[in-house]
């Protein structure tokens, strides 16, 4: 189907038109009685081609059992190694050691340590809104954490 534009322009325009099933094609003629009041159509396929219940659209899909990447990261960081923090050998979770180590490398003043811990406290606080307990920092606090962040040229 072609048109003209109204504002004078004289190339046709073209319509796309979604395609729509030939009424050419052949139809099983014997069909249960069932099937003789289905109307087959767009998005409506044949009864005996749908998937049959316990059927998977994906067969070969990923295997039962196989982990996602967030279940093996979380199994990783829960797993437990040794720490020396001076002359004390505690043992902790891998995501207490990296916890530790960004807290502790942002005190020395690692900046890269404090864009890191930054936003995991908005994160956290965010997590700790919905318990009841209130866990705000006071005025003093956020006053401080506004000084350290001006010493990193953040706002």
């Amino acid at each position: 189907m072609t048109r003209t534009r109204p504002s004078g322009h004289s190339a046709p325009v073209r319509r796309r038109e979604r395609p729509r099933p030939s009424t050419t094609e052949a139809v099983p003629s014997i069909s249960p009685a069932s099937e003789q009041s289905y109307e087959v159509g767009y998005g409506k396929p044949p009864k005996h081609s749908q998937f049959q219940p316990g059927q998977s659209g994906n067969p070969k899909g990923r295997p039962r059992g196989s982990k996602s990447p967030f279940t093996l990261l979380r199994e990783e960081l829960q797993q437990k190694i040794t720490l020396r923090e001076g002359d004390k050998v505690t043992t902790v979770t891998k995501l207490e050691a990296v916890m530790k180590r960004i807290v502790n490398d942002t005190l020395g003043g690692k900046v890269s340590s404090t864009r890191i811990l930054v936003p995991l406290l908005h994160v956290f606080e965010a997590q700790d809104a919905s318990t009841p307990e209130d866990r705000n920092f006071s005025r003093s606090d956020e006053e401080l954490l506004r000084s350290f962040m001006k010493g990193f040229g953040d706002e």
